[in-house]
């Protein structure tokens, strides 16, 4: 692998192409642990919340697979083994491209403290889709992707579920209950700002369905937002617990990130 020095006056393609269609709801690697509070209202459980913020937690301590899915607008997935430090989102985009001959997926590789991102044929001028090097250290835990060098959720579950007012137990590993997503950094992407845009008012009172496995883990969290969102529910899925993880270093040249693409995924 041959890391290359690359600038470009069109690196506001990037954002128009990809980040801009997609919203970025599947984004996030939190930090702490997810603690859902019951406090908003009667029927809350704690005990119910406590057993929510465990399955989150468990996140960190083994490999999982995701999917997140906006309506049909775009489709966030990715692996990560939290424990090697290593992982893979891939984001794609159903809209339709801003301009011909230019592509929206993007891929983002995490391998111990390095990461790299695929561009899409086109978004950057010169760049021909090829890979960019980016440091770990100079993103936050919520950028557009969600991997992060010791981050634990892409999909940024826990810190959505943080911003929960109650916590309900139903049928046998289901959880329902309100979020409070006015609570939301809205510069950490762990929803998008356009959506929190699109909720208004709503925002503080949207109701959440999640589900555990009977290992207690996390397999499927659902927010319900079609009101508010022109049909967009947000779903994110989890699979493969504890399943190998392959990610390895692009081949090849490899581009050193320009500084505009750090601002665009919300480091510096």
């Amino acid at each position: 692998m041959r890391i290359r020095r690359f600038t470009t006056a069109g690196i506001g393609l990037l954002a128009a192409a990809a980040f801009g269609l997609a919203g970025c709801e599947g984004s996030g690697a939190p930090s702490g642990a997810a603690s859902p509070s019951a406090t908003a209202s009667s029927a809350a459980d704690p005990a119910a919340a406590a057993e929510l913020a465990t399955a989150v937690n468990k996140l960190g301590s083994e490999s999982f697979s995701f999917t997140t899915v906006s309506g049909d607008q775009d489709n966030v997935s990715g692996t990560l083994d939290p424990v090697a430090g290593v992982g893979r989102v891939t984001v794609k985009v159903a809209s339709a491209t801003p301009s011909p001959g230019i592509s929206a997926d993007l891929e983002m590789r995490l391998v111990d403290k390095d990461m790299y991102l695929m561009l899409g044929q086109g978004v950057l001028p010169g760049v021909g889709g090829g890979w960019l090097h980016l440091d770990g250290a100079r993103l936050p835990n919520g950028n557009q992707f969600g991997l992060r060098p010791g981050g634990k959720d892409p999909a940024g579950t826990a810190r959505v579920l943080q911003t929960a007012t109650d916590v309900r137990r139903g049928h046998t590993g289901i959880y329902t209950g309100t979020l409070d997503l006015s609570r939301l950094d809205r510069t950490d992407g762990a929803l998008g700002t356009q959506v929190l845009d699109q909720l208004g008012d709503g925002a503080d009172r949207v109701p959440f369905q999640a589900t555990l496995d009977d290992q207690g883990r996390l397999t499927e969290l659902k927010l319900t937002l079609t009101a508010q969102t022109g049909g967009r529910d947000f779903v994110t899925r989890y699979s493969d617990y504890g399943a190998p993880v392959d990610v390895s270093r692009p081949d090849g040249d490899v581009t050193e990130a320009p500084a505009a693409v750090y601002t665009l995924l919300g480091g510096n």
